[in-house]
């Protein structure tokens, strides 16, 4: 009889062990998440520093290489818009800044207002043109 006891009773005891290891893991498991962020989402809500880059007036005007930072920074976009001789072409953009000289790579968007303000002789914020 006691021996059927004790055989019961570790059942038991091993039973609730098991269960109290398997939450306490799970727990672990879920509770200790490393912080991964979706780099995506992340750069997608970034705000980067921007730059006045002039256009050199050969090549594509999407190139991010026929630009070239300006030394002297105009300070806003009125005083930017001073800088362009009349010409009719792209004079100098307001672009994210870049490792050097040049911007840093055009997003879609970006080229495209590039190209619109060519193409409608209309300025933008970013885009400004020779008159």
């Amino acid at each position: 009889m006691i021996s059927k006891k004790i055989i019961k009773n570790n059942k038991r005891w091993f039973s609730a062990s098991a269960l109290a290891t398997m939450v306490g893991i799970a727990t672990l498991t879920f509770a200790f998440k490393p912080d991964v962020k979706d780099s995506s989402k992340h750069n997608a809500n970034k705000v980067f520093a921007t730059k006045w880059y002039q256009y050199n007036g050969s090549g594509s005007r999407t190139a991010e290489s026929n630009y070239t930072l300006l030394s002297t920074q105009p300070a806003n976009e009125t005083e930017a818009a001073n800088l362009c001789p009349n010409v009719g072409e792209i004079c100098v953009i307001n672009a994210p800044e870049g490792s050097g000289m040049h911007p840093a790579s055009f997003s879609t968007a970006f080229k495209n207002e590039i190209n619109n303000a060519q193409a409608s002789g209309v300025e933008t914020t970013n885009v400004k043109l020779r008159d």
